[in-house]
């Protein structure tokens, strides 16, 4: 019981601005955008806690391009993020929220609950230029939940777990058992990823399957399962491997025995792919009970706010998935168009013949395996924020080895029973 009260106290805050936004929630996000009867523009106000220099270009262009439609940005978090995310808030709460939210610097999660976002797919299923086949699949689907889609990210990165064939095996048997076993097996003194800890794998896989752990619907979670027992018993073994001091020749002397890879080209896959000398790889992502999965990093992620001006608002959406956008202004990082996808292969291929030996230029086989760790990523990116804040806390107390691990999912469970059961709307 001590545990909850002091849960309550410390998200005092957190509840108040919950209760405000749940009040005003049917009246949010109308925007200031409309037709105007004069003619000018409908303003449509692209809301973002700190604004990508890529994203302010290609709303200028947009701008000099449209005489129709006039996007307007408000910047919340220069200063100081909880600050703007607060002012964020009290503006949906007064019906004059952005059309547009950047979904980098938020919980997804909370205004979804709250009904701020809309659905996408009927705009994507009415559209005549783009179809649901036009994107990689799994990518898609990050802020997909209950079927309903609450954003897109033009653009991701990846990060996955690459090794040796022999040792990882295939992905689709790469689970929390699977890994635990690879680790239990290690030679001495040698460790699977460097520099990975315990909360560090802890946060991967929960941020990839935080649904399947609460269900919103039922306002239920299932944070005392055995599923769950064993992600944190797998965790906490992390903490207890080596580190070494330089990943590249650790790997090349056995001691490390995988690459955490974050990837967001062809040529990164590749320079990863040549550290194991020759040894045939695999990249098995991160451990999940279907099977391994990379973890997706969302590059400009968008979603568009329920109100009068979404047909407007899907316009500029609509914009960033076009092979313009998707093919000059989506750098250092992988086009959520499949299309666009092969002609960035296509052109690192390319690039890496006329540049490289032959012996390490980037070969079909490299694209191939890409190709494959792209289109088998498939984790959410509706995150709950503030629920990862009570695992944290409390999985902590069990890897010191403060508490027992029966108690510390006891605790977790209740702690975030009551943190659904009040949010659940």
């Amino acid at each position: 019981m001590l545990e909850c009260n002091v849960m309550l106290k410390k998200r005092k805050k957190f509840m108040i601005m919950t209760a405000l936004l749940s009040v005003l929630v049917l009246t949010a996000c109308t925007g200031e955008g409309g037709e105007k009867a004069d003619g000018t523009p409908v303003t449509l106000v692209y809301g973002t806690m700190n604004l990508d220099q890529e994203m302010s270009t290609w709303i200028e262009e947009y701008n000099l391009a449209h005489e129709d439609f006039r996007i307007e940005v408000r910047e919340y978090g220069q200063e100081d993020l909880d600050e703007g995310l607060m002012r964020f808030n009290a503006e949906i709460v007064k019906g004059n929220g952005p059309d547009l939210i950047d979904l980098s610097d938020i919980d997804v999660g909370l205004y979804i609950s709250l009904g701020v976002l809309a659905d996408l797919y009927p705009l994507i299923d009415a559209d005549t230029e783009l179809q649901r086949e036009t994107f990689v699949p799994g990518i898609l689907k990050l802020y997909e939940e209950n079927g309903h889609l609450y954003g897109v990210a033009p653009g991701y990165r990846l990060e996955t777990i690459m090794g040796e064939k022999a040792l990882l095996g295939d992905p689709a048997e790469w689970t929390v058992e699977k890994m635990k076993n690879v680790i239990d097996n290690l030679p001495e003194g040698s460790c699977f990823i460097n520099n990975l800890g315990s909360l560090g794998l802890l946060r991967i896989v929960l941020q990839g399957e935080m649904d399947k752990y609460v269900d919103w619907e039922a306002a239920d979670c299932s944070f005392d399962s055995e599923p769950f027992k064993e992600l944190l018993q797998l965790a906490a073994v992390m903490d207890t491997l080596p580190v070494f001091d330089n990943d590249e020749q650790a790997i090349a002397e056995g001691k490390v025995l995988a690459n955490r890879l974050y990837v967001s080209d062809l040529g990164e896959y590749a320079a990863s792919a040549r550290l194991f000398q020759g040894k045939s790889t695999v990249c098995v992502g991160y451990p999940f009970p279907e099977g391994g999965s990379a973890l997706v990093t969302p590059y400009l992620p968008v979603g568009i706010c329920c109100g009068e001006n979404q047909d407007a608002a899907w316009e500029f959406v609509k914009s960033l998935l076009g092979e313009e956008f998707q093919e000059k202004h989506i750098r250092f990082n992988f086009p959520l168009r499949q299309d666009s996808l092969q002609k960035q292969f296509e052109k690192s291929m390319a690039r890496s013949a006329e540049n490289v030996a032959a012996e390490e230029a980037i070969g079909q086989e490299d694209c191939d395996a890409l190709y494959e760790v792209i289109y088998s990523a498939n984790t959410s990116r509706v995150f709950d924020a503030n629920i990862w804040d009570i695992v944290s806390e409390e999985a902590e107390a069990y890897f010191d080895g403060d508490k027992t691990l029966d108690q510390v999912v006891q605790i977790i469970q209740k702690r975030v029973e009551i943190y659904v059961h009040e949010n659940d709307t």
